[in-house]
C-alpha cells in the first residue's frame, strides 16, 4: 500500500514538474481567499505589443502586484487580497494612466484597460479615485454569493457570528437553535460542509457540526469584526476545496493599512429586551437574561507599503436562566432547595492577530493567530438540578503562516498551518455522587466527562501557471496537501457513578441500583491524509469557458486499520454477520480511489458579460466522522457496570441484587463491589471492512443576468445525489443475518457469550435534492447609498436511514424515502441597506419559511416490532400569512438603525439600536411537535402542536461603536 501510495505521489509531482516547464504564461485562476483580474490592454482599440506593464496597488496597504502584457495584449493580476485597488499601465509610448476598482474574494474577473498613447493630447491624471468600480464575476460556473464588508458592518444580527450571513445564499440554511450554531445545504446535515478562514480549513473531523466549536455550542467561531469578507459557494467548487460534499465558506480576514485605524464596540441585551416566552406560565416571573457583546480591533503600518499588524478581539458574555422543577410538588420539604431558576453563564473570547509583510514587489508573507475560548454551564433544567450541570469548555487555537512569490511564469503560494481543537464537557461537581430520586429530582454531580478534539499540522502549496494556447487559452493550477491529524479521545462515561432512588424499592431508604464506567477510557488515534488536484480553465472561444478538474484524497486510517477483533467478539457473533465485520488488523485499508472529477462551463451568449449561462457537475468526497467509529473498541474497554440493591439480596427481574450497606454510596465501595456486581451485556460494535467513503454527486445549471451597471439577476436548477452514508443496524434481527422479515417479528436474537445486541455498520445512507435558486441582487454603494439583496430557494430532500443509528427497520434499504429533518420547501431572505439624511443608516432582513417537517410516530397498530410506524420528518407545522396567505412558518423581520457622529478628521461615534422579529411571530422549534398517533387510533388531542420556540419572540438591542 506505501508502495502504490508514494507510486501515485511522485507521478502527479512529476506531472506538475513537466506541465510548469513547458507552458507559457498569461492567464491564471482564482485563489481561495483571492482573486484575479485579467483581459486585454487596448489603445485605440488595438491590443498593446508585448512588455506594457500593469501595476495594482492595494489603496489601503501599499501592497503591488504586477503583471506585464503578452502577444495580444493579454495581462493577468494574480492573487489580489479583497479590496480596493488603483490598476496603472505603463509603457514606452504610452502615457501613465489608471484606473480604481474593487475585487471580491473568489472573483476572476475579465476586465479590458484602455492605454493612452504617448502623442495623445487628452491628458489623463494620476490620482486616485475616491470611489471604485466594483467588479462583478459574471463568468464563473460556481453557484456563489459573496457577502461584503457592508453586509456584515451594516445588517442587523443577534450574536455577530458572521457564518449567519451565509443564509443570503440561495440553497442554505442556518440552524437557528441557540446552542447549535451550525449552516447546512442539499439534502445532507451540517457535517457535510466546511470552512476556510485565510486558507485554513476549520472542518471538524472528530464530531457534529461541520465547523470545528460549533456543535452544542451558543458561541462564534471566529471575531466578526476580524472578518473582512467571505464567500458561501453551494454548488460546483472547484479541486481545490477538499473535505466537503455539500456547501463551502471561504472567508478573508481584515489586515492593517498604511493608516492607524481601530475601533470599539459594545452590544446590550437584557430581559427587559426581550418578549415573554409563549410557554411561561401565567404569572410567572421573567427569567434572568442579560447578553452583552464587546469588543475591538486596531491595526495600523509598522513599514509603510511594507510591513502591517492587525489585531482584533471579542468577548461574548451571556446570562440566561433555566428552571429546575421538581416532578413531584409533595417532596418539597425534603427537595425544596433544589428547586428554582438558576442562571446558566456563557463566556468567550475571540483573539484574532496578523502581520502583513510585502518585502519585494513579488512576494508576500503573512503571519496569523486566532484563539476560541469558552465555557457554559448548562444540561440541568426540569428535574436536573444545577448540582449536575457541566461546564463545556471549547477551545480553538490556529497558527498560519503563508508565503506568496509571483514570477513571469508561475505564482506560487506555500502555506503553513496548525490547528488545536479540544472540547472538555466536564461536570460541575465532578466529586459530588450523583443522585437520582425518580420522579422527583436529580441532584448531585455530572456523571460523564468527554476530552475530544484534533490536532492538524498542514502543508499546502498551491502553483498557478499561466496560459498556453492549444484550442485556446489554458490556465492551470495545481496544489498538495498533507496534513498530519491527532485524534484525542477520552470518554469517561459514568465514571462518576449515579444512584437512582426508586419509590416502590426501599421508599427512597436506599437506592434500587446504581451504575458505574470503569476501564480505559483513551480512544486516541492519528492519520495522515494527503490531496492532490490539477484545475484547466480552458477558454475555448471569448465566449465559452471550461472548468476542467480533477482532485485525488488519500487518508491512511480512516476506519481504524491496526483494530483487532477479539476471539470472543468473532465467536459469538460470526453466526449472524459475515467476514467483512471481524478484522485482524491488516483488512482495513483505507481506498486509494477517491479520485473527484469536476467540470464546469460558461457561456457569454452576447460577448458583453450581461448574459451568461453557466453550470457543472462534479463528484466530491467526505469522510466519516472519527467518534462514529469508536464504539467498536469503547464497548469492550469501558464497561459500565449496573448494580441491584435490596434489603434482603433476593433477585429481582431475574438479576440478583445486592444488601445494601451505607458503605456503597462512595466510588471506593462500588470498586469494592466489581467483583460482585452485575455487570451489563456489553453491545457489540462491528464496522464493515469494506466500507465506502460518503459521496456526493453536484450538478447545475443556471443564467446570470446583468441589468444596467448595479443590478444582478441569476436563476439556478441544482441536484445533488448522495450516497454510502454511514450508520448502523441491528446484526442479530434472526439467525438467517442481516436480512429479516417484514415486518420484523424477531428482533433481536440472543447473542451468546454473554453480550447484548450486535450491531453492524452500513453505507448504504442516500439522500436526494433538488432545488431551484432565484437572486437579485444590487451591491450597496456610496455613490447610490443603497442595496438590496433577495434569494428564494425552492427544494425538496430526501434520504433513506435514519441518522448515526438506522435501527427502525431491519435494513437501510427497507427505510421509505422519506424527507430528511432540513427539508423546507420554500425559503426568502430578503435584506436591504439605506443611507438616509443626518448620517443615519437603515437596514433590515426578511426571513420567511415553508418549515421544516416533525416525525409522526404512530402506533396505531400497537407499538411492538412491526407495528410502529415512523413517518420520518413528514409531519407539517401550521403556516402563516405574510403577503401570501397560510404560506409561512417561519417569519421574522429585522430592523437596525444607525446614527453616526463624526469629528475630528477620522473620528466616529455611532449609537445603534435594532430589534429582531419586530411582530414578535411564534417561531417554533421542528422538534418540539408532538406527532404521536396513540394505539387504536385514540384521539391525541395535543397531536401537531409544539411546545418550545426555536428563539425568543421580539427582541431589542442597543449599541454603541467609536472609531478612529
Amino acid at each position: 500500500m506505501k508502495t502504490l501510495r508514494w507510486g501515485i505521489l511522485q507521478a502527479l509531482g512529476l506531472s506538475i514538474v513537466v506541465v510548469g516547464a513547458t507552458i507559457t504564461p498569461t492567464v491564471v485562476e482564482a485563489q481561495v481567499t483571492s482573486a484575479v483580474v485579467r483581459g486585454r490592454v487596448l489603445a485605440n482599440g488595438n491590443p498593446v505589443p508585448a512588455g506594457v506593464q500593469v501595476t495594482a496597488t492595494n489603496s489601503a496597504t501599499g501592497f503591488t502586484k504586477q503583471a506585464t502584457t503578452q502577444e495580444g495584449g493579454t495581462y493577468a493580476l494574480i492573487g489580489l487580497v479583497p479590496g480596493t485597488y488603483q490598476l496603472r499601465i505603463q509603457g514606452e509610448g504610452f502615457q501613465e494612466t489608471a484606473r480604481a476598482v474593487r475585487v471580491s474574494i473568489g472573483q476572476t474577473i475579465d476586465l479590458d484597460l484602455n492605454a493612452v498613447p504617448q502623442a495623445a493630447t487628452v491628458a489623463v491624471e494620476d490620482e486616485v479615485v475616491v470611489t471604485a468600480e466594483r467588479l462583478v464575476d459574471m463568468r464563473t460556473s460556481e453557484v456563489a454569493t459573496n457577502i461584503s464588508v457592508e453586509q456584515i458592518e451594516s445588517l442587523p444580527q443577534g450574536n455577530r457570528n458572521f457564518l449567519n450571513f451565509a443564509a443570503l445564499a440561495p440553497g442554505v440554511r442556518i440552524n437557528d437553535r441557540d446552542t447549535e450554531k451550525t449552516f447546512q445545504a442539499g439534502a445532507l446535515s451540517a457535517n457535510a460542509v466546511n470552512v476556510y478562514i485565510d486558507g485554513v480549513s476549520y472542518k471538524n473531523q472528530v464530531i457534529n457540526g461541520g465547523v470545528v466549536g460549533q456543535d452544542s455550542s451558543r458561541g462564534n467561531p471566529f471575531p466578526q469584526n476580524a472578518v473582512q469578507e467571505f464567500r458561501v459557494i453551494t454548488q460546483n467548487f472547484k479541486a481545490e476545496y477538499e473535505q466537503a460534499s455539500s456547501a463551502i465558506i471561504t472567508a478573508r480576514t481584515k489586515s492593517g493599512t498604511n493608516e492607524f485605524h481601530g475601533d470599539t464596540f459594545i452590544y446590550w441585551q437584557d430581559k427587559g429586551l426581550v418578549a415573554r416566552d409563549d410557554f411561561a406560565r401565567p404569572g410567572e416571573p421573567r427569567a434572568a437574561y442579560e447578553r452583552k457583546q464587546y469588543g475591538l480591533s486596531f491595526g495600523g503600518p509598522i513599514i509603510r507599503d511594507k510591513l502591517h499588524f492587525f489585531v482584533a478581539y471579542e468577548g461574548n458574555d451571556q446570562d440566561r436562566a433555566e428552571r429546575v422543577t421538581l416532578g413531584n410538588p409533595s417532596a418539597e420539604p425534603i427537595f425544596g432547595q433544589y428547586e428554582g431558576s438558576f442562571v446558566q453563564p456563557f463566556r468567550e473570547d475571540l483573539v484574532f492577530a496578523k502581520l502583513d509583510f510585502q518585502p519585494t514587489y513579488n512576494q508576500t508573507m503573512d503571519l496569523s493567530f486566532s484563539l476560541r475560548d469558552e465555557s457554559d454551564i448548562k444540561d440541568f433544567q426540569g428535574q436536573n438540578s444545577y448540582e449536575a450541570a457541566n461546564d463545556i469548555q471549547n477551545e480553538v487555537r490556529t497558527v498560519k503562516f503563508g508565503h506568496t512569490y509571483d514570477t513571469a511564469r508561475f505564482t506560487n503560494e506555500a502555506t503553513l498551518m496548525y490547528m488545536k481543537y479540544e472540547w472538555h464537557p466536564t461536570p460541575i461537581n465532578y466529586d459530588l455522587i450523583g443522585r437520582e430520586y425518580v420522579g422527583i429530582i436529580r441532584i448531585g454531580g455530572g456523571s460523564t466527562k468527554q476530552n475530544i478534539g484534533q490536532e492538524v499540522v498542514t502543508f499546502k502549496d498551491d502553483l498557478t501557471f499561466t496560459e498556453f494556447e492549444w484550442f485556446g487559452g489554458h490556465s492551470v493550477k495545481t496544489g498538495i496537501r498533507i496534513s498530519q491529524v491527532d485524534y484525542e479521545v477520552q470518554k469517561f462515561q459514568n465514571s462518576n457513578p449515579i444512584f437512582r432512588f426508586r419509590p416502590e424499592i426501599g421508599g427512597f431508604a436506599f437506592p434500587a441500583e446504581a451504575e458505574y464506567g470503569t476501564g480505559n477510557p483513551d480512544l486516541s488515534g492519528e492519520t495522515t491524509q494527503y490531496g492532490l488536484y490539477i484545475q484547466d480553465d480552458w477558454s475555448v472561444t471569448p465566449r465559452l469557458t471550461l472548468n476542467l478538474g480533477v482532485r485525488w484524497d488519500y487518508d491512511t486510517d480512516l476506519l481504524g486499520k491496526d483494530y483487532v477483533t477479539p476471539d470472543a467478539i468473532r465467536a459469538a457473533a460470526s453466526q449472524y454477520v459475515p467476514d467483512r465485520y471481524f478484522t485482524d488488523g491488516n483488512d482495513r485499508d483505507s481506498p486509494t480511489d477517491l479520485i473527484q472529477p469536476r467540470l464546469g462551463f460558461s457561456f457569454d451568449l452576447f460577448d458583453d458579460q450581461r448574459t451568461v449561462i453557466f453550470g457543472g457537475v462534479g463528484r466530491y468526497f467526505d469522510r466519516v466522522l472519527y467518534n462514529e467509529i469508536l464504539d467498536e473498541r469503547f464497548r469492550l474497554q469501558w464497561q459500565t457496570r449496573r448494580f441491584q440493591f435490596s434489603a434482603d439480596g433476593l433477585p429481582r427481574n431475574g438479576q440478583p441484587t445486592i444488601v445494601w450497606n451505607d458503605a456503597y454510596l462512595s466510588v471506593e465501595g462500588l470498586n469494592q463491589l466489581i467483583a460482585s456486581g452485575v455487570a451489563p451485556n456489553p453491545e457489540i460494535f462491528l464496522i464493515d471492512k469494506d466500507t465506502r467513503i460518503p459521496e456526493t454527486i453536484q450538478a447545475s445549471l443556471g443564467v446570470r443576468q446583468r441589468f444596467g451597471e448595479d443590478w444582478l439577476a441569476s436563476l439556478t436548477f441544482a441536484r445533488n445525489r448522495s450516497r454510502h452514508g454511514f450508520t448502523y443496524i441491528y446484526g442479530n434481527r434472526n439467525p438467517d443475518g442481516l436480512i429479516g422479515p417484514e415486518p420484523d417479528l424477531d428482533c433481536c436474537a440472543p447473542v451468546s457469550g454473554g453480550f447484548g445486541n450486535i450491531l453492524v455498520s452500513s453505507d448504504d445512507k442516500q439522500s436526494w435534492y433538488n432545488g431551484v435558486y432565484v437572486t437579485l441582487e444590487k451591491a450597496y454603494t456610496q455613490a447610490s447609498n443603497w442595496g438590496m439583496t433577495f434569494a428564494y430557494t425552492y427544494s425538496e430532500a430526501e434520504e433513506t436511514g435514519g441518522d448515526l443509528f438506522s435501527l427502525d427497520y431491519p435494513l437501510v434499504s427497507d427505510y421509505p424515502r422519506h424527507p430528511t429533518n432540513a427539508d423546507e420547501r420554500h425559503r426568502i431572505v430578503m435584506t436591504g441597506i439605506v443611507g438616509l439624511p443626518w448620517d443615519i443608516k437603515l437596514s433590515s432582513t426578511l426571513t420567511l419559511g415553508s418549515g421544516t417537517g416533525y416525525t409522526i410516530t404512530d402506533q396505531s397498530q400497537g407499538t411492538g416490532p412491526g407495528e410502529i410506524q415512523y413517518r420520518y420528518y413528514t409531519g407539517r407545522p401550521e403556516k402563516h400569512s405574510f403577503i401570501f396567505p397560510d404560506a409561512f412558518a417561519y417569519r421574522s423581520l429585522d430592523f437596525r438603525l444607525e446614527k453616526r457622529f463624526e469629528f475630528g478628521q477620522s473620528q466616529a461615534f455611532s449609537l445603534i439600536g435594532e430589534v429582531f422579529n419586530v411582530f414578535d411571530y411564534e417561531n417554533y422549534d421542528p422538534r418540539s411537535y408532538n406527532g404521536t398517533i396513540p394505539f387504536g387510533g385514540a384521539p391525541n388531542e395535543a397531536f401537531g402542536q409544539p411546545t418550545d420556540l426555536i428563539e425568543p419572540g421580539r427582541r431589542f438591542q442597543v449599541g454603541m461603536t467609536y472609531s478612529f
